[in-house]
């Protein structure tokens, strides 16, 4: 039997790929992306992809008790992997994150990964929901994200949608 990578992860694109142009999409300070649901997974992997970023947005994790954002707090991450050699190398760097944010820098054509294991969500406190905060800071930034959710609790034919 082959693998099939859509019945072991669910990949959700978490902000659409497009120059945000400095204005963040609830109206206040951040790019709201979409929220998925970590219940039926143990792991998950956020790439961003920048194209021409004339700005430093930083970026952060949230997590949620519901998919509208119910209790929203932040979620602790100490690292994330940069490539930032567009172009000439296909390797990324440990580099870690200080009070759980980063900037992507002003630089085009960088990516970034953050791994999120589910055990480090507040899941006692039925905070199920992950999501990827961007600061608006007024530039345009051309970036987007998806979110591939890994280790499934169990395997489906087709596994069930992370976002409602």
């Amino acid at each position: 039997m082959a693998n099939e990578l859509i019945k072991d992860f669910q990949i959700v694109e978490l902000v659409n790929y497009a120059d945000h142009n400095g204005v963040a999409i609830d109206g206040s300070t951040y790019l709201l992306g979409d929220a998925v649901n970590m219940q039926d997974y143990n792991h998950a992997t956020i790439i961003i992809t920048c194209g021409e970023m004339t700005g430093t947005p930083a970026a952060q994790l949230k997590q949620s008790t519901s998919a509208g954002l119910g209790s929203e707090k932040a979620l602790a991450f100490d690292k994330m992997y940069a490539n930032v050699a567009y172009g000439t190398q296909n390797a990324y760097t440990e580099t870690a994150v200080t009070s759980d944010t980063f900037e992507l820098p002003g630089t085009d054509y960088n990516t970034y990964v953050i791994e999120v294991e589910a055990n480090t969500l507040d899941r006692a406190n039925n905070f199920d929901w992950l999501r990827l905060d961007v600061a608006s800071d007024g530039n345009s930034n051309t970036f987007g994200a998806i979110c591939i959710l890994s280790k499934p609790n169990y395997r489906a034919a087709v596994m069930p949608s992370a976002i409602v």
